[in-house]
């Protein structure tokens, strides 16, 4: 289950959602190293991962913890690749966002599990997925058809192998400079997409940058 908290929401969510969100951006500022200013916490939007209490999903009740913040980012502090491409004279700001995502299991004895509960992979590639669903639905409202991501090495594998996520540009932690995904994700939908969509429309010159992985 997925909690969305927009700004107009973020005072009125404080008391019940706090320590979620506390919770969120510690995990995402440890590993991560992310820092993000009480300004920018005021305007983001956070996708909360909670878990069902539903009789039949008895694995995860209690145990799921972090989502996504979703969040400006001044374009001068991302790496030149994404920033010549993103940035203009008239829009300082760009959206990005971040993720963080565990479920406990540890605790729970195999014998409560209800035979038609989902396993930990079901999951995770719940979640995955329905946290691509709302991210297009972002874009879709805020006019936008790119996400600037930030995804340490973890979070980058279980997009791609648990959401199938698509990105149109990509620096993996195996070829950044901080050990970090950089990337953009096309927050069209799957039909709406057409092969390497910056590629076609961009010539970049990245010199002794790592080059970039364009996926389709």
């Amino acid at each position: 289950m997925l909690k969305i908290i927009t700004p107009k929401e973020n005072s009125l969510s404080q008391v019940t959602y706090q320590s979620r969100i506390d919770l969120l951006l510690g995990i995402i500022k440890y590993s991560q190293a992310l820092p993000v200013t009480l300004e920018e916490q005021k305007m983001a939007t956070f996708v909360l991962a909670l878990a069902d209490h539903s009789e039949e999903n008895l694995l995860n009740k209690g145990d799921v913890y972090g989502g996504a913040l979703i969040y400006q980012k001044n374009a001068s502090s991302l790496p030149p690749t994404f920033r010549g491409l993103l940035a203009t004279p008239d829009q300082e700001n760009i959206w990005s966002g971040a993720i963080s995502f565990f479920i406990n299991s540890f605790n729970k004895d195999p014998l409560e599990k209800a035979p038609s509960a989902p396993t930990l992979e079901d999951e995770f590639q719940t979640f995955y997925k329905a946290l691509l669903e709302k991210f297009i639905e972002f874009g879709h409202q805020n006019h936008i058809d790119f996400l600037y991501l930030t995804l340490p090495s973890r979070e980058y594998h279980n997009t791609k192998t648990k959401g199938s996520w698509s990105y149109a540009l990509e620096i993996t932690p195996e070829n950044s400079s901080d050990g970090l995904f950089h990337g953009l994700l096309s927050l069209k939908k799957q039909k709406e997409r057409t092969p390497y969509p910056l590629k076609n429309l961009f010539s970049i010159v990245i010199g002794n940058l790592p080059r970039p992985h364009f996926a389709s």
